[in-house]
């Protein structure tokens, strides 16, 4: 399927020409237009897309209601150009469902959404969806299964946790049961972590990716290869903590033999904040903690800088769903994951 910036791009030329058409109100079109040239804007930016595409909506949500129905009205006269379509139809079917509280939380509205977010490809946004829906809907359990394999996937074992003994408690699904012990050994070995060796950042960078499954593979939630890793930060901080350079210097000595024997090889470095605070200063935060990390590795080893990715997620992936000092500590981080 072609990806979302190039079919939201298609979209755009597609779109622009047929709201020329006489398929809205006069009165209306110029404010329905505004919202859509707004609402590309939104798409255009794939993490956290969904987040801000809810905002968005919440705030104009009669006149997302009456961009959707012209929408709704559109075919597009290609292959790309239904794709791209359809796309944006479920997504702003998505933000209007989840921006009103429903009158009720039947099945037919609980699977509708989870129908439609399993259509999501960025898992950031599929996870907020379903997030969401658990809190409109607290008794929909089977949003609280998928969350929990999700989280598990990313290895944010302490909201797989608290998203498995949700559902098991809604739901009694035995199978949660099983990946919660999981996820319960996951964030005991995440917590009394041993220092990192050399020959788990040279697998990372001079093997070729595998996908590691869990133990209880009843519903394949597998795992992407990373050095996840307790480098912790202080609040609104992105200064290295000096408690840290010694698993830095492992992890940077290493690389720098590493990446000599697999040339093509990269390495991402993930920035993450805790929730509080205003949403765009923590993604400027979660960057700023990547780029000091990879800074430090390139100025003290040596490492090519072209071998070193950045990316922030802010609030976004946090590891603990605790909203006291220890969970906001440990959302305070950052992670490596091969390149791909």
């Amino acid at each position: 399927m072609t990806s979302i910036s190039s079919v939201i791009f298609l979209a755009i030329l597609y779109l622009v020409f047929v709201f020329d058409l006489p398929v809205i109100a006069s009165e209306n079109k110029a404010e329905i237009n505004l919202f859509y040239n707004t609402l590309i804007d939104t798409l255009k930016v794939e993490r956290g897309s969904m987040r801000s595409l809810v905002e968005l909506v919440r705030n104009n949500l009669s006149v997302a209601e009456s961009c959707l129905r012209a929408v709704e009205r559109m075919k597009g006269s290609s292959e790309e150009q239904g794709e791209a379509l359809a796309i944006l139809r479920n997504e702003l079917q998505i933000a209007i469902l989840l921006s009103r509280k429903p009158s009720k939380c039947d099945e037919a509205y609980t699977n509708d959404l989870l129908h439609k977010s399993g259509l999501i490809k960025d898992e950031d946004s599929r996870i907020y969806c379903l997030e969401r829906l658990t809190q409109l809907c607290p008794l929909a359990g089977e949003a609280c299964i998928i969350l929990g394999d999700l989280y598990l996937k990313q290895r944010r074992c302490g909201m797989a946790i608290e998203a498995y003994q949700k559902a098991i408690n809604i739901t009694g699904d035995q199978d949660s049961k099983k990946l919660l012990t999981e996820a319960e050994e996951c964030k005991k070995d995440y917590v009394r972590q041993k220092p990192v060796s050399p020959s788990q950042v040279t697998d990372l960078i001079v093997h070729e990716t595998t996908m590691a499954p869990t133990r209880h593979t009843i519903r394949k939630a597998t795992v992407g290869n990373s050095i996840q890793r307790q480098i912790l930060f202080d609040e609104w901080s992105y200064r290295i903590k000096d408690q840290f350079l010694p698993e830095l210097k492992i992890i940077g000595e290493t690389l720098k033999e590493s990446f000599g024997r697999n040339s093509t090889a990269k390495l991402l470095i993930e920035g993450h904040t805790d929730r509080r605070g205003p949403y765009e200063r923590n993604m400027q935060l979660s960057r700023d903690r990547a780029n000091s990390i990879k800074q430090h590795l390139v100025t003290t080893y040596g490492i090519d800088p072209s071998k070193l990715q950045t990316e922030g997620f802010g609030p976004n992936r946090p590891y603990s769903p605790d909203e006291n000092e220890a969970g906001w500590a440990m959302n305070r981080r950052v992670e490596f994951k091969k390149f791909e």
